[in-house]
């Protein structure tokens, strides 16, 4: 369609002018033929003719030759940080260019879409980590609103574990970092999975130990029968870890746990910078008490958590144990695996 001279040279004052057209054209033979407009802006430069065009401006690769004349790409990336829209068209061979840059309305979209794409990356992070320590049912229960993680804190019945490779501090010592490391994740891929599996919510990873707290999940069992199967899982997958080690030829460790059940204050502490889910209480104490006591492949667990797994109490034995920080001995009930059962 031809249009007069006088709508031509409006179009250019208004529509194109204000836009900073640059263009380039390639010939035949995809190498570049000229060129005009104020091409460094768009971080093109400083351009060469008769060299390949897609070395120059590599944002062409995958379209030239051209298929289909015209072709109208809006807000393509030339450069780091810079967008046009771009005008490609076929005409006896050659290919013709037109860069123009973005409006304001353009600007403002491709900004709004910057920002939703950021906050989508961010939101994936933070449901992956999420995931990860405090797994997939408390995620999705909180955001559904069927469980709410107070501030204020509240007090809540729970059962509260706590699991650690028993002498992992002294093969650190004597082993280097990337063995250790590469040991301490293999006993922590044992270990995390049976607690998320019974839907306890990781409240700790520290080092060579981990915490988890059942209840804050509200499901058919009771906490204290959530926190003996998970520990009776962790002993039957570290009992497999080891075996594969073995066959590996390095070294094994083993691994004790402690369970308390009772109430907690549960809530959300920190400061303004940093915020995380905790558990405070006796509860938490003694559970690090009993799994300080606890032997090799053993579970060791306190009268309220006894008294609740009655499918299990068979298998418990009763003894008397002296804790940290308690002047008076107190009744435990010690869960043994043999080691390789």
């Amino acid at each position: 369609m031809w249009l007069p001279e006088e709508l031509l040279v409006h179009l250019m004052e208004n529509c194109v002018e204000d836009r900073n057209p640059a263009y380039l054209v390639a010939d035949r033979d995809d190498r570049l033929e000229g060129y005009g407009g104020d091409c460094a802006l768009y971080g093109l430069g400083p351009l060469k003719e008769r060299a390949p065009i897609l070395d120059q401006a590599p944002f062409l690769t995958g379209l030239l030759p051209l298929k289909q004349s015209p072709l109208v790409l809006p807000c393509v990336q030339i450069d780091e940080g810079m967008h046009a829209d771009v005008h490609i068209v076929r005409q006896a061979g050659r290919h013709f260019v037109l860069l123009l840059s973005l409006t304001d309305e353009e600007l403002r979209q491709r900004h709004l879409y910057e920002e939703a794409n950021e906050s989508t990356i961010l939101y994936e992070k933070h449901a992956r980590i999420m995931d990860q320590y405090l797994g997939k049912e408390l995620v999705q229960a909180l955001g559904e609103g069927r469980i709410q993680l107070l501030e204020s804190g509240e007090r809540r019945q729970v059962s509260i574990l706590f699991a650690d490779i028993r002498g992992f501090t002294s093969f650190s010592e004597t082993n280097p970092p990337e063995v250790v490391f590469a040991t301490l994740n293999r006993y922590l891929d044992a270990m995390i999975p049976p607690l998320l599996e019974e839907s306890a919510v990781m409240d700790k990873i520290m080092g060579d130990a981990v915490m988890g707290v059942f209840g804050i999940l509200t499901l058919s069992v009771s906490p204290p029968h959530q926190a003996v199967v998970a520990g009776m899982k962790i002993l039957s997958a570290v009992n497999d870890l080891n075996r594969q080690l073995e066959q590996e030829g390095r070294p094994v460790l083993s691994v004790g746990i402690g369970i308390s059940s009772g109430p907690v204050a549960v809530g959300i502490l920190g400061s303004t910078a940093r915020k995380s889910f905790s558990v405070v209480g006796h509860h938490v104490n003694l559970a690090a008490r009993l799994q300080e006591k606890a032997e090799s492949l053993e579970i060791l667990v306190d009268e309220n958590t006894f008294r609740e797994v009655v499918a299990f109490q068979q298998g418990f034995r009763e003894r008397t144990a002296t804790l940290k920080g308690l002047a008076d001995e107190v009744r435990v009930y010690a869960y043994r695996m043999a080691a390789g059962a």
